[in-house]
């Protein structure tokens, strides 16, 4: 594929992470509904400059199948080749998004600045290099659209953060139970999911023509995949409580995308229905019992959106993609290694980096403000003045 054809795909393949924001936004409450978008605005400034600053340099880096530093490429001095610097940004972006999302109405502004960085000097960097030229593509790894870089390192670092920074206020009870709380814009987070599946085919496309796998195929089976995801999903929800549950719906479809990433040139269009089924079906229930059996406060879902449907792509490719000399229980096991060390990856990151914040008391912002809300705690604003408390002094100025 033309190399200014890889950019422009890669470019509007960034239309994903505002599909993100819309379901970052839509899904929180509306006191928090401007730090929702403030927040992911943050990350992608840091994420950027973090991948710029140090992930180049380790993204580019031949000589060790492990790990390496090219010192010409540190703070942009030598810069990779247009369409691989794109793709470095895309695939950053599109991994340190659902981060935010998972940490968000309860955690500080300084942890999504760290988050960003994680994911964009380290985690992102050395999974790619791992899975797409090191170790692990030499084992014979598939991964062609990015479902254990991209995905599962998200759903992992997601997971360790949400569960360092603990959960919202009034999420659990005391015997058990959890509460739902509910975003203010159910139609801002489905137009987020609808922007999210119009732009995913293009995002798909522009990483796997790097890794030699640009198909045609592409936008059918990632489509297919959405559909039968959120079909799935629509069904379980219509068994299970009597009607189509608008966040299961949601989960399914993001997750039948999720799982179709790592395969998506290389199968029919019976595999991406069948693997985007499978997702529909599985991801809703598994997201539910995450907070109700495990007490992870994971709003947007991205534990298992992510990091389960990552994981369930990861896997299938061992098993659709399977070479005839090598058997698919091999492959399976390489695909199966890949994701453990994923995981490892950055669940050690992403421990070092909330620990350090948690134990400087620098992670969870103050009771007081998460009553208020983010955007007066942090920002002094308010999404909707018109229908909000505004007679109150600048937040700065009350009294403590």
């Amino acid at each position: 594929m033309e190399q200014w054809l890889i950019v422009i795909l890669a470019t509007a393949g960034l239309l994903v992470r505002v599909g993100l924001m819309l379901y970052s936004a839509g899904g929180a409450r509306a006191k928090m509904a401007s730090s929702a978008l403030i927040r992911q605005l943050v990350d992608l400034c840091v994420a950027v400059l973090a991948l710029w600053a140090v992930g180049w340099a380790i993204w580019s880096y031949t000589g060790n199948p492990v790990i390496g530093l090219d010192v010409r490429r540190l703070i942009g001095w030598d810069a990779p080749e247009a369409p691989v610097a794109m793709e470095s940004l895309l695939v950053v972006l599109l991994a340190s998004g659902p981060v935010v999302l998972a940490i968000s109405e309860r955690s500080r502004l300084g942890a999504v600045v760290v988050s960003a960085v994680m994911m964009g000097a380290l985690v992102v960097p050395v999974a790619a290099h791992w899975v797409w030229k090191g170790w692990l593509a030499r084992m014979g790894m598939v991964d062609f659209g990015g479902a254990a870089v991209i995905h599962l390192a998200a759903g992992v670092m997601a997971a360790v953060g949400a569960w360092m920074v603990g959960p919202r206020q009034g999420k659990f009870n005391r015997d058990g139970s959890s509460n739902v709380i509910l975003g203010h814009s159910v139609p801002m987070a489905l137009a987020g999911v609808g922007l999210t599946v119009v732009s995913w085919p293009l995002y798909v496309l522009a990483v796997a023509a790097l890794q030699g796998g640009a198909s045609m195929v592409i936008p059918v089976n990632v489509l297919l995949a959405a559909a039968a995801g959120g079909t799935a999903a629509s069904v379980y929800g219509q068994i299970r409580i009597g009607r189509i549950d608008p966040t299961a719906a949601c989960v399914g479809v993001l997750g039948g995308l999720v799982s179709v990433t790592a395969v998506a040139p290389a199968i029919g269009t019976l595999g991406a229905v069948v693997l985007g089924a499978v997702a529909g079906l599985l991801l809703p229930p598994l997201a539910v019992r995450l907070e109700t059996r495990h007490r992870l406060d994971d709003p947007g879902s991205i534990v298992a959106i992510h990091g389960i449907g990552g994981l369930l792509g990861v896997l299938a490719a061992g098993v659709m993609l399977a070479e005839p000399s090598r058997g698919w229980l091999a492959s399976l096991g390489v695909q199966a290694l890949g994701a453990v060390a994923v995981i490892a990856l950055a669940g050690g990151i992403g421990l070092i980096g909330f620990g350090i914040l948690r134990a400087i008391g620098r992670l969870r912002v103050r009771e007081a403000d998460e009553y208020d809300g983010l955007d007066l705690a942090e920002h002094d604003v308010n999404a909707y003045p018109d229908f909000q408390q505004t007679m109150i002094k600048s937040y700065h100025l009350r009294e403590a």
